[in-house]
């Protein structure tokens, strides 16, 4: 999870790693592969895709893609200039699903992105 503060809502924002843009990406997962080691300083093995969604296709065109990334290592991180502040932080799964239903997490990708995951390990049997 990243803590960090968000300029838009003038708050501290617990959000799993992510970025999106508007334009079309020829490979996401680099870009995903990017976000990652950038914002967490955690290089993965493996990137599974799980899926995309539509951020808020109300007033942007932003796609968010969602990956599973797994068999990580440490690296050094080197988050974007707005977030110098981003901190990582790790949570237990119940404490993290308790912290969606509490409201602590109120992050729209983040929850959609937890969604994907469980639709996922659900088809792997």
């Amino acid at each position: 999870m990243c803590d960090l503060h968000s300029y838009t809502i003038g708050e501290r924002a617990l959000e799993l790693p992510q970025g999106g843009w508007e334009m079309e990406v020829e490979d996401p997962e680099e870009l995903a592969r990017g976000k990652l080691k950038a914002e967490t300083g955690l290089v993965a093995a493996r990137m599974t895709c799980l899926g995309w969604l539509w951020i808020a296709y109300g007033f942007t065109r932003q796609k968010q893609h969602v990956y599973l990334a797994t068999r990580l290592t440490e690296c050094e991180k080197a988050p974007d200039a707005e977030k110098h502040d981003l901190i990582v932080r790790s949570f237990a799964v119940a404490e993290f699903e308790e912290m969606m239903f509490n409201g602590t997490i109120s992050d729209n990708g983040t929850m959609s992105a937890w969604g994907l995951y469980l639709r996922w390990k659900a088809r792997q049997g």
